[in-house]
Formats: C-alpha cells, sequence, structure tokens
C-alpha cells in the first residue's frame, strides 16, 4: 500500500495532464470543472434515479481522456490521437479528427470552437494496439528508479521532448483551423480557455532535475502569443483558475532525482504557493506561500473565496516499514489577497491533486481513499461525510455535480451521493477496464460528466446513461481479415439484443467460405465462432455476410476477405525481429532458391548452388533496418526485413547490496535495476527482470561469515556488466509456528492466535497503527495462545513480535477480515405462478453461498446476481432464499408461491377406416389425400395384413411434427404435449428397427414389419406409431376401423 500511494502521488504530481483536460468557460456542458473558475458543480437538474445504460462507444485507442458535449454533440478523444464527435442521443459518429500519432489528447470546446492539446506522458494501461505506424510520440518515457519503488519519467528535458501539438478545430466539422507545436523544450500541461485566449501552463526538466514553468496565454483565433511569463517552480499540478479577471495557479518546488547522482535519489516536493496573475498581461498581482504541507491541489473559486487541498506526504518512503498516510486540509482564502477564512483537517482520508465542488449545499471534496463530504462554505464544518463511497482509490477529480446530486467515479464503479444529505442513491459497476500499470497492477480511471439528463463516463470506452435505446446490435460490427491462401481464421462475433424478450431468429452465412458455429438465435447475448476459409479460393478480395432474421429485428453484418498470396519463392533469413548484437560486421545466413538473385538493403549477396547464403553486414549504433530481396529466373520475388540492433555499451547496474552490508536474516533479497529486457544472474542464479528494468533476488541461504555476492547483467547484444559486493552473514534463525494462516475470516470479534516458538519467549500482538497487547510467555514446551480483541468491523493487519531470552528476536504479521454483518437479499418471491416452474432471481449485497429450498445457486462473482428456476408443486410451495457470507454470516428470505395449474391433456380421439379416406378427429371429419390399406399390392407382399398409411395427419393430431431426412431415408416424429414433455420417434424406409428417445426398439413384436415407399408415398406403420405417441389403438373388423385414444 505505501508503495503503491507514494507512486500514484509522484505520477500525479508530475504530468497530471494525461487525465485532465482544458475547459472552456462558453460551453454549455456540466463537466466536472465546468468553467474556468472550476467550480465543479452545473446546477442543473438532478438525474432520474436508477440510471439506465442508453449506448456505448468503443473507442480505437486503449482509453478516452474526458469528454465534453456541446448542443446535441459530445466530443470525446482517445489514446491512438483520435478525437470524434459523436450524436448525443445514439452515440453515432459525427466526425472523426486524426492528430497523426498516438497520444492522449485533451480536449476543450468554446462557441464555434475545439481546442486541443496532446499530453506530455500517456499514463495509461501498457496494452498497445497494431501502432499507427509513421508517427512520433505516444507511449511512457523511460522510468528512473527511486528507493527501489518510486518512478519518475526523465525524459522530458531541455534538449529532449516527445512529439507535441495544440490547436483549434471546427466543432461541427472537424476541420482543422491551426495547429502549433510548443517552443522547444516545453511539455503541455493544463489549460483554460477564456474569452478569446487559450491559457496553458508549460514545464520544462533542466538537467539537474528541476522543474520550472512557462505561462503563456494565445489567441484561440490563429493561435498567436498574447504573453508569457517564466517561474522558477513547477505549475505541474495545478492549472488556471480564472475570475475577476485575474489568474489564480497553484506552484511549488519540484526536482526529481537523477541516474547520474546515485547519491541523491529521494525526490523534493516542497514550498507551495498561490499565484494571483492579471489576466490581460500575466503580472504577477500576489502570492501565498510558506505552508507546511509540501502538495497543492487544483484551485476552485466562487463568491471571492479560493478553495484548495493541501497535503503533506513523506515521499522518503517512510520509517520502520510502516505506511504513513499524508495529511491532508481542505483550506478557504480571500480571492483580493491570499488571507486564510478557514482551515478544515481531513479525518480518516487524503487527497493529492484533487478539485473542490461548490454547490448551494456547500462544498463537495472527494478524498482519494473513500471518503466523499460536504463542507460548510463560510465555516469549513463538516455538514455530511460518506465514508464508504463504493469503488476505491481515485484521483478526487472523478466526480461532478448537478443541482442536487454529487455524481462520482472511483475505478470502475459509479455512485449518485444525494447533495442534501450524502446518501447513495444510486451506485453499479460500469465494467471499465482501462487504467495505468502501477506497482505491477492497473488502476482504472474513469470520469464522468453530466448533461441534462444523461450521465456519461468515460474509461475503456463512452457509456450513456438515459434512455435506453433498444435493438439488436454485434460485436464486432463488421469483419474485415487479410488471410494468407489456403488458411483459415476464427474469431468472435457476438450478437447483442439490450433487452428481456422472448427470441426467436437464425444466423446465417452469405457465401460458402464464412462458416458458423450454429445457426439459431434465442437469448439475448450470445457468441458464435466465424471461421473465414480461403480454401479453392484464388487471391484477391471477397465479401459476404453474416446476416441475423429474429423475431427482435434483423441485422446484416460485412465480412470482407482478401486473400493474400503465398510467397512465390522461398526466402528464409535466420535472423528473429529484432536480432540485438555487439559484432559489427555482423553475419547474416539464410536460404533461398538455387540461382536466385540476393541483395540486401540493396547490395548484391552471393547465393551458393544449394540456395544457402552467408554476408557480413557492417552496422551502425542502434537499430539497422535490413531488407531482403530474392528473384528468381522467371522473376517472382520474396522479401523480408529484419531490424538488427548493434550495441556495444555495457549495460547499466545498480543495486541496493552495499560493500559491509550485515546479513541478519534469511530470505534475504536483493533490489536493483538494469536495463529494459537485460538477464540478470546473483551468484550465477537467474533473476526474473520487469520490464521497466526492476530486479529483486531471494537469498535463502549462505554460510556465516563473510561472503562475496556477484550480480551480472547481460543485455539483449550480449554486453556483461558484474558487480560484486562483499557482505557478512550473521544470522541466528528463532522458530516461529504459527497454527493459522493468513487471511483469518471471522464473524469473532475475539482473535485468538496460537502456536510455537522457543521455550520463555515473550510475545506480543498489535492491530497495526494502534497499541500491543499485554505479552504472553511461551511455554516449557513453547507453545503459546495470545488474544487480540476487535472493536470494530473492517480489515485489520495483526503483527506478532516475538523476543526469545537470549535476545534473538523475529516477527509475522497476517491480515483479519472481521464481518459480523449478516448479507442483504434483494429478491421478490411471486405470490401466484401459472407455470409449473417459477423464476427466482435477485441481488446480495456480497458474494456469499446461496441456496433456494436447500438446493445450492450459482452467484456472480462481479455484480452479485443469481437467477434461479424452481419446480412448483399444485398449490402453496414454500420458498426459502438463503445466503451464507464467507465469514458465516447468515440471511434468509422466506415467501409462498401458489402453483395454479392451467394445464390439462386433451383427449384426442381419432378414427380411420381402412381402404377409405374419411377421417375424424374429435368428431371433425377430414379427407386423407391417401386411404389407410392392408393390401399387397400397393404394399410388399410381407406388409399384407398390417395397417399401412402416410402418418402426417395423424401424427399432427397427437401434437407431433413430421421430418424427413432424404440423404438418409429418416422419418423423424417430434412430439411435444401440451404438459411440456416431448418425444422423439425416429424410422427408416426398410428398416426394421425404430428408435423412441434414443433407444432401438422392433417395430412389431415379429420383426417383419417396416416403413416403405408406394408411388412416391412414406406408408409407415399405423399401430407402431399410434402407440409410440402415446395413444390407444383398437380395431374393429366388422367395420375396418381403427380407432386411436390420446392419452391412453
Amino acid at each position: 500500500m505505501k508503495k503503491f500511494f507514494i507512486a500514484l502521488l509522484a505520477l500525479t504530481m508530475v504530468m497530471p495532464t494525461v487525465v485532465l483536460p482544458a475547459f472552456s468557460e462558453t460551453t454549455d456542458w456540466p463537466e466536472p470543472f465546468y468553467n474556468q473558475t472550476h467550480a465543479n458543480n452545473s446546477n442543473g437538474p438532478a438525474v432520474p434515479i436508477p440510471l439506465q445504460k442508453s449506448w456505448a462507444y468503443y473507442p480505437e485507442g486503449d482509453s478516452l481522456g474526458m469528454p465534453i458535449t456541446i448542443g446535441d454533440s459530445i466530443i470525446v478523444s482517445d489514446t491512438m490521437g483520435y478525437i470524434v464527435s459523436l450524436d448525443r442521443k445514439t452515440g453515432q459518429p459525427k466526425w472523426s479528427y486524426d492528430i497523426g500519432f498516438e497520444a492522449q489528447t485533451m480536449v476543450a470546446g468554446s462557441g464555434d470552437k475545439l481546442a486541443f492539446a496532446t499530453a506530455s506522458v500517456m499514463m495509461v494501461s501498457g496494452r498497445r494496439r497494431g501502432g499507427r505506424g509513421g508517427g512520433g510520440g505516444g507511449g511512457p518515457p523511460p522510468l528512473s528508479v527511486i528507493n527501489q519503488f518510486t518512478q519518475f519519467p526523465n525524459s522530458i528535458r531541455e534538449d529532449e521532448t516527445q512529439k507535441m501539438y495544440f490547436g483549434v478545430i471546427d466543432l461541427k466539422t472537424g476541420k482543422e483551423l491551426w495547429k502549433k507545436e510548443p517552443e522547444s523544450g516545453l511539455s503541455i500541461g493544463q489549460g483554460c480557455i477564456s474569452g478569446n485566449k487559450i491559457i496553458i501552463p508549460f514545464s520544462i526538466m533542466r538537467t539537474n532535475g528541476s522543474i520550472e514553468s512557462k505561462l503563456i496565454a494565445y489567441s484561440i483565433i490563429d493561435g498567436s502569443q498574447i504573453w508569457a511569463i517564466d517561474y522558477a517552480k513547477s505549475m505541474a499540478s495545478s492549472m488556471p483558475t480564472i475570475a475577476e479577471g485575474k489568474i489564480f495557479i497553484g506552484a511549488m518546488t519540484i526536482k526529481i532525482p537523477q541516474e547520474d547522482d546515485p547519491v541523491n535519489q529521494t525526490p523534493e516536493m516542497k514550498d507551495p504557493e498561490i499565484l494571483c496573475l492579471d489576466e490581460s498581461n500575466g503580472k504577477i498581482l500576489w502570492k501565498k506561500g510558506e505552508f507546511e504541507e509540501n502538495l497543492m491541489g487544483i484551485i476552485s473559486y466562487a463568491d471571492g473565496t479560493l478553495y484548495t487541498c493541501l497535503t503533506k506526504i513523506d515521499l522518503t518512503g517512510g520509517g520502520g516499514g510502516r505506511f504513513t498516510m499524508p495529511e491532508s486540509n481542505v483550506s478557504a482564502f480571500s480571492a483580493s489577497d491570499g488571507t486564510l477564512k478557514w482551515i478544515r483537517k481531513i479525518e480518516g482520508d487524503f487527497m493529492t491533486t484533487g478539485i473542490m465542488a461548490v454547490t448551494k449545499y456547500g462544498l463537495v471534496v472527494q478524498c482519494t481513499m473513500s471518503s466523499t463530504m460536504c463542507l460548510d462554505l463560510k465555516e469549513g464544518t463538516v455538514k455530511w461525510n460518506q465514508e464508504k463511497t463504493p469503488g476505491g482509490m481515485c484521483f478526487g477529480i472523478q466526480y461532478v455535480c448537478n443541482g442536487e446530486q454529487v455524481i462520482s467515479t472511483r475505478q470502475s464503479k459509479i455512485s449518485v451521493i444525494n447533495l442534501s444529505d450524502g446518501k447513495i442513491v444510486f451506485q453499479e459497476d460500469t465494467g471499465m477496464k482501462s487504467g495505468f500499470g502501477m506497482m505491477g497492477g492497473d488502476m482504472v480511471l474513469s470520469y464522468p460528466i453530466v448533461s441534462g439528463d444523461k450521465v456519461f463516463v468515460a474509461g475503456d470506452k463512452l457509456i450513456c446513461y438515459g434512455e435506453k435505446i433498444i435493438g439488436l446490435s454485434s460485436d464486432p460490427d463488421r469483419i474485415k481479415l487479410d488471410i494468407e491462401a489456403g488458411q483459415t481464421k476464427t474469431l468472435k462475433l457476438k450478437l447483442v439484443y439490450n433487452a428481456q424478450a422472448e427470441i426467436k431468429g437464425t444466423i446465417a452465412a452469405s457465401q460458402p467460405w464464412i462458416k458458423l458455429s450454429a445457426n439459431d438465435y434465442s437469448t439475448a447475448s450470445q457468441t458464435y465462432e466465424v471461421t473465414l476459409s480461403t480454401e479453392g479460393l484464388e487471391p484477391g478480395v471477397y465479401k459476404g455476410s453474416i446476416d441475423v432474421d429474429a423475431s427482435v429485428g434483423k441485422l446484416s453484418i460485412p465480412v470482407e476477405m482478401t486473400v493474400v498470396p503465398k510467397p512465390p519463392i522461398k526466402l528464409e533469413v535466420n535472423l528473429e525481429d529484432p536480432t540485438y548484437t555487439n559484432k559489427n560486421p555482423f553475419k547474416v545466413t539464410g536460404q533461398t532458391v538455387p540461382g536466385a538473385k540476393l541483395t540486401i538493403s540493396g547490395r548484391p549477396a552471393n547465393v551458393a548452388s544449394d540456395g544457402s547464403f552467408a554476408e557480413e553486414i557492417p552496422l551502425e549504433q542502434g537499430p539497422n533496418k535490413l531488407t531482403f530481396e530474392a528473384k528468381d529466373s522467371k522473376g517472382n520475388v520474396a522479401s523480408a526485413a529484419r531490424t538488427v540492433i548493434f550495441d556495444d555499451k555495457k549495460p547499466q547496474l545498480n543495486t541496493s547490496l552495499k560493500d559491509g552490508d550485515t546479513i541478519k536474516k534469511f530470505p534475504f533479497t536483493i533490489s536493483g535495476q538494469t536495463e529494459k529486457n537485460a538477464k540478470v544472474k546473483v551468484n550465477g542464479i537467474p533473476v526474473e527482470v520487469k520490464d521497466n528494468g526492476e530486479f529483486e533476488a531471494v537469498i535463502e541461504d549462505l554460510e556465516q561469515g563473510e561472503q562475496t555476492i556477484t550480480i551480472t547483467a547481460e543485455d539483449l547484444a550480449g554486453n556483461v556488466t558484474n558487480i560484486e559486493r562483499k557482505v557478512l552473514v550473521a544470522t541466528i534463525e528463532l522458530k516461529l509456528i504459527l497454527d493459522q494462516k493468513s487471511p483469518i475470516l471471522t464473524n469473532n470479534p475475539n482473535i485468538t492466535i496460537t502456536g510455537q516458538t522457543e521455550a520463555g519467549a515473550s510475545i506480543a500482538a498489535i492491530i497495526l497503527g494502534g497499541k500491543p497487547t499485554d505479552p504472553v510467555t511461551a511455554g516449557q514446551d513453547g507453545k503459546f495462545s495470545i488474544t487480540v480483541a476487535l472493536e470494530e468491523e473492517g480489515r485489520f493487519r495483526i503483527i506478532l513480535q516475538v523476543m526469545a531470552e537470549n535476545g534473538q528476536s523475529t516477527n509475522a504479521s497476517f491480515d483479519v477480515l472481521f464481518d459480523k454483518t449478516p448479507p442483504l437479499i434483494e429478491s421478490t418471491i411471486p405470490a401466484v405462478s401459472k407455470e409449473k416452474t417459477v423464476d427466482i432471481k435477485g441481488k446480495l449485497s456480497e458474494y456469499c453461498m446461496l441456496t433456494v429450498n436447500d438446493n445450492p445457486v450459482e452467484v456472480s462473482k462481479t455484480d452479485f446476481t443469481f437467477n434461479t428456476k424452481v419446480e412448483l408443486k399444485p398449490g402453496l410451495n414454500s420458498i426459502i432464499i438463503k445466503a451464507t457470507d464467507l465469514v458465516g454470516n447468515i440471511s434468509k428470505l422466506e415467501g409462498f408461491t401458489k402453483f395454479e395449474d392451467a394445464t390439462q391433456v386433451q383427449t384426442v380421439v381419432i378414427k380411420l377406416w381402412v381402404d377409405k379416406q374419411d377421417m375424424t378427429i374429435n368428431g371433425k371429419a377430414i379427407k386423407l389425400a391417401v386411404a389407410p390399406t392392408t393390401s399387397s399390392p400397393p404394399l410388399p407382399k410381407q406388409l399384407a395384413g398390417s395397417t399401412y398409411m402416410p402418418i402426417r395427419e395423424v401424427a399432427e393430431a397427437l401434437f407431433a411434427s413430421v421430418g424427413w431426412d432424404a440423404k438418409e431415408q429418416k422419418v423423424t416424429l417430434t412430439q411435444k404435449t401440451p404438459d411440456g414433455k416431448t418425444k422423439i420417434i425416429e424410422l427408416w424406409i426398410g428398416k426394421k428397427l425404430a428408435k423412441i428417445d434414443g433407444k432401438e426398439i422392433n417395430i412389431d413384436s415379429q420383426g417383419k414389419l417396416y416403413p416403405t415407399i408406394v408411388q412416391g408415398k412414406t406408408m409407415l406403420p399405423l399401430r407402431f406409431v399410434g402407440e409410440a405417441l402415446g395413444a390407444k389403438v383398437e380395431w374393429d373388423g366388422k367395420t375396418k376401423m381403427i380407432t386411436l385414444t390420446f392419452p391412453k
């Protein structure tokens, strides 16, 4: 946890531009900072509860920045460098603008213009799609290691900047009006639009690691500079706030440790201050500083008062291995001279670069861990505090207020909180998955905005909560693939109908080269495998479609397959791509067809009589792209490309281990850093190296006394760096065996810990952050028992400290989850059912073991919903829902459902006469096309005396459908009676065996009867079919009448 917070604060402090766009005073959308005063409050109407998902938009890149809505449009930007205007109601694209390279882009609107700026650093997750090619920028810069875990970008310096732009485009058409790059060495910060000016703070990192700023005002019309000021502190953690014709912005001293200075590896952040400048010319009017804290948040303005947060954070990593909670307070200052009006300390939580919301109910503050609170505007007293806003950690900028509500997103969770009393009235998991990697994990970043009766949430997609649009859709909405001749590719296709409905439909491919895993569509969300095959096809473009015809609508999904020809001749290059080497020249070998002419990067190469080749290629330092082209005597060509990276410099290698260190305990961990992708060995044993070059080696044992530890780093090119450290090994093992395993899940407040250590040892337990218990003494056998009392529910870390009589010591820690609150069950048990089965569904407050009438029921691990069916008996049925959480707390929900059985099977009486075309069903006369017969001919001689006839009319009267398989010469009767029972009967022409529900049976006891075809008509034995379908078959020899009665 300590590492996570320090890395989070550091990244936010240095380059927060990646998640914060610039904003305008003239827009009609209530985004989080609303206007240049950053009051974070729209004063619009409350949104309807519950929120309903209306539509979703999926961007080209991994994630979206904060969007804006203007009129009937919503503008989004993604990490691939695209800005897209969408229809606010439907999410359909109107226009798209391409920055030209991968970059997180910030947008802001003003009148009929849209301003944009590319961020200095993209702190999104490490996944990168295929890339755009040809463009610079995008992706994080190299990272340096500070105190083994704190990470800062260190490549943005005076002489080294990434590709960045800012400019203006037409809001209605997306046409570029102007675009420009910042001055050399400057990185774009968080800007603001005021009137006809765009005001942007820029940062520059000097060679010693200190960060300075330059605040520049540009004309929104043509991008010309209006005024500029230089300042010796960083404005990176703030953004301009404009009111009363003044600019208010925070600044502080920031210095980033440099790799070439191993002594000073603690980041420096101190001396925050508020600057007040004249908006017309940028001159400083006053400044307020000398704060004890070392981090300042964004400034909000309302009615002559400035509001901001000030935080004190320990960047050294804390002491004693314990995490120290940063200390934050909310402060109010006079906008006229910076005089302090009031200050309020945040208890139990903290803020980083968060923003305040000024509302008619008070000052709303969203803290980093979980709290959302409302303070009195005049005195700063707490009016309400929602301590457990769902979702977990956030930056304190991921929320917005309308006139009556706070809409908050914490990671993937969205919540709506009443401004009047702080109560949560709605919460839901949005399913967002975007984020940026931090300490081996991803922190999900999603941002809400409100526009009238709609709420938009941006993350790895854009979700609109509003009026639900019912319709049929697919993911993907089109298929376009390049496939080499003779190959196949399979992908997933998902059909979705976003409403409850009984669906009956089919899905079919228009072309034979498109194969589907199934052809029925019957559920709201259904996934298929689609296989595209090039078999028998010549190179070229082939187009088709996958067509859905369902009761809820029709959909046609375009499919385009480009068949790519195989290389006409053989060309094999024995190189990985890329290949690293420290040899120059570099030998390249491979194989082509004998007699072919080969060039390598335009230079002719010798090809041996067997088609092999070997060439020495001179290289330059860094990447060398080698292109290979082989041409045979017929003019057929094959080509290939490989990148060879020449590097003859030894890899960087730093370690936390120092000469003279004493090892007192095993296992012992050595940490360090080397180049990305280098291989590290410690005492000859390979060690895993992370993507950023960090590594940790665990040494399990060494002999006592002075020992030498050797660390070796070998880069991809084969260059090697060695470090040797002489250490003193002085370990004394103190036995400690615990009977419990972490974590302990319990609903008992008294936690008893038992185990065994050395006889006479003293054992004390301490709850992290609390006071230790009175110590106990281990008995002669070393066994002990100690009890820790918990006063409230929650998750706690308990540390066990053991000290032997001879001064040896050890400790152990484990987590305890104390929960005595039974789970909540949300479900409705119907009072009356006309059906034999009833759906029991609902939602739990947490993941539990669930039973319905003692039968286990599966519970979703994501949203804790459940759905099961209960079979009913006629009359009153007891239904008991029982939920047991992970610690044994139990909740029950009981009810009764009355089953009113309206299903009764109707008696069917069928009468037929041999050699007559007459037939009655329950007295209703029907004329048969072919009369029943017992004669030969027309029947084969061996079938004479048995009644045969075409069976369709009889089968359908007995609730059966008739199917014919011409290939197998098979008749299939599928019976579905009104009471829900199903039976399948299969008969084959000329076969004396039939199948009933898959079981073989003789058609008659003598084994002589079989189905036959007479004059093109399929004739089946009547008695067998009637009895197989559950009817009683009677024969009146006098009248030659056959009577079938169903049921028997």
